[in-house]
C-alpha cells in the first residue's frame, strides 16, 4: 500500500487490487470403491492483493458428468472475507458416487474486491485432485475341493481347499 497526504492533509491509502490464487486441491484417498463415503478434500484460497477480498461463491466440480459425487463443505462454515495476504482453508467431505471412472475434483470460486466492488473470477485451481471410483471387491467362490470322498456325520478336521476370486476392481 502507498500512502500520501492530500493538500487538505487527509491521508489516502492506495492498495493493489484484491486477487486470489487457489492451491492444489488435495484428496485423502485418490482411488476408492463405488459408494465410498467421508473422503476429505481440501484447498486454500490466498488473497495475493492488498485490498480485502470477499469470497462470494464456491461451486464444487467433479467432471466428467454424470458422476453422483456429493460435496459437503465442513469449513469455513460461511464464506470469508480475506485481508490482503490472508489465506482461507476450505475442507469438504466428499461421498463417491456409484458411477465408475476417473474424475477431476475442483472448485469454481468467485469473489469481490472490497475497495471497488469489482468481481474477481470465476476461477478454478490449476491443480485439481483426481478421484478414481472402481467397482468394489467381490469375493466369488469358484470351487471347493474335499480330499476325502467319504466322511462320517460329526467328523471334524476334514481337509478342504476353497478357491475364490475377486470379481471387483478393488
Amino acid at each position: 500500500a502507498v500512502a500520501f497526504a492530500h493538500e487538505l492533509h487527509q491521508l489516502v491509502f492506495i492498495q493493489t487490487p484484491a486477487a486470489f490464487n487457489i492451491s492444489a486441491v488435495q484428496i485423502d484417498q485418490g482411488t476408492v470403491s463405488a459408494g465410498k463415503t467421508n473422503l476429505t478434500v481440501n484447498y486454500n484460497v490466498i488473497n495475493s492483493g492488498e485490498a480485502s477480498l470477499r469470497i462470494t461463491q464456491v461451486v464444487p466440480q467433479a467432471t466428467p458428468l454424470p458422476n453422483g459425487i456429493i460435496f459437503t463443505r465442513l469449513s469455513p462454515s460461511t464464506l470469508p472475507t480475506l485481508l490482503g495476504g490472508d489465506t482461507a482453508s476450505f475442507v469438504y467431505r466428499v461421498d463417491a458416487g456409484t458411477i465408475l471412472g476417473t474424475f477431476a475434483i475442483n472448485f469454481n470460486i468467485t469473489g469481490t474486491d472490497q475497495n471497488d466492488s469489482r468481481t474477481i473470477g470465476p476461477q478454478i485451481s490449476p491443480t485439481p485432485a483426481t478421484l478414481v471410483i472402481n467397482q468394489p471387491g467381490t469375493i466369488v467362490v469358484d470351487s471347493v475341493v474335499i480330499v476325502k470322498r467319504t466322511v462320517s456325520v460329526g467328523q471334524t478336521n476334514i481337509p478342504a481347499t476353497v478357491y475364490v476370486r475377486n470379481s471387483g476392481q478393488m
